[in-house]
């Protein structure tokens, strides 16, 4: 977001240096023309750079949002498997069934804990 006000601010700038530079030069006034001139070149470079580095910050985010994406959907995908296979181990043998059961029922005769 920095980086994108100062390109803003460099814009905004640039903008009001051009307008005096034609104000100076509706007015004839060829001496403070002369800095106002050079102080604009200096302001475009500064947009160029200022640009070129917002869009190359803006493509690194993109990409890792995209990488982070992709990441987040097989870890999703690589809990649920893991999930699947525990939970058909469990059917497959009775007695942790009924531990898991016993268990659950314990859980939920339990009364939270209020507090004061």
């Amino acid at each position: 977001m920095k980086l994108h006000k100062a390109w803003k601010d460099t814009v905004a700038s640039l903008a009001k240096k051009t307008d005096e530079q034609m104000k100076l030069d509706q007015q004839r006034k060829t001496d403070r023309l002369a800095i106002v001139t050079r102080e604009i070149s200096e302001l475009e470079q500064r947009v160029t750079k200022t640009e070129e580095d917002f869009k190359e910050i803006s493509e690194t985010v993109r990409k890792e949002l995209t990488r982070f994406n992709r990441q987040k959907a097989r870890d999703f995908k690589s809990t649920v498997v893991n999930y699947l296979q525990c939970m058909m181990k469990l059917e497959s043998c009775p007695s942790l069934l009924h531990l898991q059961t016993t268990a659950m029922n314990a859980l939920k005769s339990c009364t939270p804990c209020q507090s004061r």
